[in-house]
């Protein structure tokens, strides 16, 4: 909006007055009534030019909070989604603080989700395997490639193997805001459920393109 107003308020007062010059050396009006209607002419033409800034504004901000409410469905329906997959599903903010915790990882881990959100991604995973799952998250955020990585994990049963899919999901400006990661065991990652959950990430919007402005 100032990007608008500024050269306006510089441009019309001088047009105007070159107007109002004209005027006066044609004899449409004496030097008095040239001057008012010099300042109220540019406070008209300001007042609207800054009507119709402000309706464009407004205008923009019902777009964004109905882009907003859809993203906010479009995510409450994805995680609806993954709390019934059998899968362990978790998903943890750039800072590695867990924000989901699905039912089935629930049982992978014996963990309660209201217990474990906002706590440590690294409370779930053996120290031997922390820098592999660091390397995951660098990697992603420089557009490295979805593939897997097996990490140790602490499950309920103990320390375990198992392969996990990471996808990084971004806002609507194309800023990274949170990762989704899929847990399967080693050999069943390639069942309903596992790497073929990737495919319904991507149908909900969450692989690479995610908009969450309402997180």
């Amino acid at each position: 909006m100032a990007r608008r107003l500024l050269p306006a308020s510089i441009v019309i007062p001088i047009v105007l007055g070159f107007l109002r010059i004209k005027g006066q050396e044609q004899g449409w009006f004496g030097p008095a009534l040239g001057l008012v209607l010099h300042v109220v002419a540019t406070m008209l033409v300001l007042a609207l030019i800054i009507w119709w800034n402000a309706a464009a504004l407004d205008r923009v901000t019902r777009e964004n909070q109905r882009f907003g409410y859809a993203v906010k469905d479009t995510r409450t329906t994805m995680l609806e989604i993954l709390q019934l997959v059998n899968n362990a599903v978790y998903a943890y903010d750039l800072q590695g603080h867990l924000v989901f915790f699905n039912a089935a990882a629930e049982r992978l881990f014996g963990l309660r989700a209201d217990a474990v959100l906002r706590t440590d991604i690294y409370a779930l995973i053996a120290p031997e395997s922390a820098a592999a799952a660091r390397l995951v998250l660098s990697d992603r955020l420089i557009g490295g490639t979805g593939s897997s990585q097996r990490l140790v994990l602490r499950t309920a049963a103990g320390e375990q193997e198992c392969d996990v899919m990471t996808i990084l999901v971004f806002d609507r400006n194309g800023n990274p805001v949170e990762l989704f990661s899929v847990v399967a065991p080693l050999f069943n990652l390639t069942k309903p459920g596992g790497a073929a959950l990737e495919p319904l990430l991507h149908h909900v919007g969450v692989n690479r393109s995610l908009p969450v402005a309402a997180l």
